[in-house]
């Protein structure tokens, strides 16, 4: 990535820092895609004041799901590579030809791996580790927890939200047994 570069980093750093000071002094954004387990210490080093929440699942149920994806419709396919679904772990041209089971395991533990060794350098007022069981099993303190950890308040929309959690981008139903 080009982005790995210093003084690229420096000046979007830089870009960000006076575009926030400009026009919006108080902001969020969250970035909650897979692929972002690779890209910490780059958000890291973009937004130096941000923080973290690891939305952390068992390896069974969640390479289970990933299983179901990978057998499942064809939404979850990457479009720039043949023969692969979802996130691309550096290393992953070495699983193309071996078994779905194998893929999603190889998925879950370089993404998990990723994101615990950048995690580790992050200071710990800035991370936070939310359990999707826990979020399943009780999503109403689950929710009120990590709120309070980004700052935010809880307001309708989020207590309507945590009393009934959406289900979106699952092949089964989610179930903290599966």
């Amino acid at each position: 990535y080009c982005l790995n570069n210093k003084p690229v980093l420096d000046f979007i750093g830089q870009e960000n820092i006076i575009f926030k000071n400009l026009f919006i002094h108080e902001y969020r954004i969250v970035e909650k895609s897979p692929k972002s387990c690779f890209r910490i210490s780059f958000i890291d080093k973009l937004f130096p004041d941000c923080k973290f929440v690891f939305l952390k699942r068992d390896g069974r149920s969640n390479i289970n799901s990933l299983i179901e994806g990978w057998k499942g419709p064809e939404k979850y396919k990457r479009k720039e590579v043949e023969k692969w679904k979802f996130i691309l772990p550096p290393g992953w041209e070495n699983y193309k030809e071996k078994s779905i089971e194998e893929k999603a395991a190889f998925q879950w533990t370089e993404s998990n791996k990723a994101a615990m060794h950048s995690l580790n350098k992050i200071e710990n007022k800035r991370k936070y580790t939310l359990k999707y069981e826990d979020l399943i099993e009780s999503p109403e303190k689950s929710i009120k927890e990590m709120a309070d950890f980004i700052d935010i308040p809880i307001c309708s929309g989020l207590k309507k939200f945590s009393k009934e959690l959406p289900e979106v981008n699952y092949v089964s139903k989610p179930d903290k047994e599966k």
